[in-house]
C-alpha cells in the first residue's frame, strides 16, 4: 500500500485503506475497542509498523506518517485484498 502511494503517506489514511481492504478477514473481536482507547486491529498495525521499523523498512519521518525506506521499497510484501 505504502508503495501504491508513492512510499509514503498519512498513517491514518493508510489505517482507512487497510480497513476497508480487510473489511471481510476482520473478525469481531479485531474492531473492539483496547485498553489503549484504539480499535484492536489499529493497535496491531501499529505494532506490525513498529516491528517493520525495527527492521529496516519502514520509518516515520515525521508524527503521523510513515514511509518506506530504500530497502523496504525492494522488499517482499505479501498481496493484500485490492480496495
Amino acid at each position: 500500500m505504502l508503495q501504491e502511494a508513492g512510499g509514503q503517506a498519512e498513517a491514518d489514511d493508510l489505517l482507512s485503506d487497510l480497513e476497508q481492504r480487510l473489511g471481510d478477514v476482520l473478525r469481531p473481536g479485531d474492531l473492539e475497542t483496547g485498553p489503549t482507547g484504539e480499535v484492536r486491529w489499529r493497535t496491531a498495525a501499529r505494532t506490525a509498523r513498529k516491528q517493520l521499523a525495527d527492521d529496516g523498512l519502514l520509518l516515520a519521518p515525521r508524527p503521523g506518517t510513515w514511509a518506506l525506506t530504500d530497502r523496504g521499497s525492494v522488499e517482499w510484501v505479501p498481496d493484500l485484498p485490492s480496495a
